[in-house]
């Protein structure tokens, strides 16, 4: 194909009259990829949902309104989306709480290399791990308060050699120290007999004989670790760089070299999956999942279909925190405890006052005697007998 070019003439309506001319070795623009739109091959945001949606994304949309009817139909049509239909599949059904055990094997793809769990409430610990043994490509993996096995985490190496971003937290304490075990011993550890001048030197140096382990990881999102879970990555592993807080510095607009997306915990991991899916009305499909009293609907959930619906990331991110099953069952241990110490302390009282009633006089006096309780009670006069 030829292009025109010219050169600039203004005619009498204040335009430019260009010459045509031929330019055969003007490059032509290449067109998008196939599959999700532009923005989630390369990572950024969506351009602000101006225009026509695409056909794709009205399918999607159409799709994700009728997805509880294709978890109930099974295998037999989801079987025939590709991975680029699935992705935003999946993140609709985390958003509005639909994302099961059963839900989850459906939409997994082999060919993921992302996959986000957060607040996933219905998937069970057994159903993560079945989940991960699918995805040989994954390069990012979002488990932040989801129910999983902390030795999980040791086997990432062997499961995802090319796991670049993981993002963890939500978890009570003494999980959270396994886990950060767990992490320490699926990293690459080097065998320090030589000494070197700097660490890649090292490195270098020690390639035969270290460990295989999460070679190509880079980021760790966590923003509640523990200070000492902390200081023990940067101590074994200086090259990992670990995000702890909401406002790292690493986060700040200001920086030349700013991480990916998936580095970001303000952002959805599956966020431009979900800003894929157009005409959807993700309040009203999480007040249905509500309303039919699915459990895993969250207040982050919510939030994020909602940010998707706008297309604007981090809405969630000033969202509460949200506690986890095993809090949420401590919590209503030690209510409980409460509430039934006050029931024995005043059925204990009125044994003993039963007690005392069918002793004797004489026996009665030596037992308040034992007991410390005076023989004598004064009743207060304004208090009737």
């Amino acid at each position: 194909m030829l292009l025109k070019c010219g050169t600039g003439a203004t005619n009498a309506y204040g335009g430019d009259e260009q010459e045509a001319h031929l330019c055969a070795n003007q490059p032509l623009p290449r067109p998008p990829p196939l599959g999700l739109p532009p923005f989630v091959h390369t990572g950024q945001g969506p351009p602000g949902r101006r225009g026509v949606p695409s056909l794709q994304s009205l399918c999607l949309g159409c799709l994700a309104t009728y997805l509880e009817d294709l978890l109930d139909a099974g295998q037999e049509l989801l079987s025939q989306l590709p991975w680029t239909w699935k992705a935003p599949l999946l993140a609709v059904a985390r958003r509005t709480g639909m994302l099961t055990d059963h839900a989850l094997l459906l939409l997994l793809d082999e060919d993921f290399v992302s996959l986000d769990l957060a607040h996933a409430r219905r998937v069970t610990r057994d159903g993560v791990a079945a989940a991960l043994r699918e995805l040989p490509l994954l390069r990012t993996l979002d488990l932040s308060h989801t129910a999983f096995h902390p030795a999980l985490l040791a086997s990432l190496a062997q499961t995802f050699p090319l796991l670049e971003v993981l993002r963890l937290g939500g978890l009570p304490p003494k999980p959270a120290r396994a886990a950060a075990g767990a992490l320490l011993r699926c990293l690459p550890r080097l065998q320090q007999t030589d000494v070197a001048d700097s660490w890649e030197d090292l490195v270098e140096a020690s390639a035969a004989q270290a460990e295989r382990g999460l070679e190509r990881l880079e980021y760790l999102v966590w923003p509640d670790i523990s200070a000492e879970a902390l200081a023990h990555l940067h101590a074994h592993q200086p090259q990992l760089k670990v995000i702890s807080t909401l406002d790292h510095p690493l986060l700040q607009p200001a920086r030349h070299h700013r991480p990916p997306p998936a580095a970001d915990p303000r952002v959805p991991l599956d966020q431009p999956h979900a800003d894929a899916v157009a005409q959807f009305d993700w309040d009203a499909a999480a007040a249905r999942a509500r309303a039919s009293g699915v459990a895993g609907v969250s207040g982050a959930a919510v939030t994020e279909g909602a940010a998707g619906s706008e297309g604007g990331p981090g809405a969630a991110a000033g969202g509460r925190r949200e506690l986890t099953l095993a809090e949420r069952f401590r919590l209503a241990y030690e209510s409980r405890a409460a509430r039934v110490a006050v029931v024995r302390a005043r059925n204990a009282k009125k044994e003993q006052r039963r007690a005392l009633r069918a002793m004797g006089s004489a026996e009665r006096a030596v037992a308040l005697a034992e007991h410390g309780v005076p023989l004598v009670h004064t009743r207060s006069s304004g208090r009737p007998r």
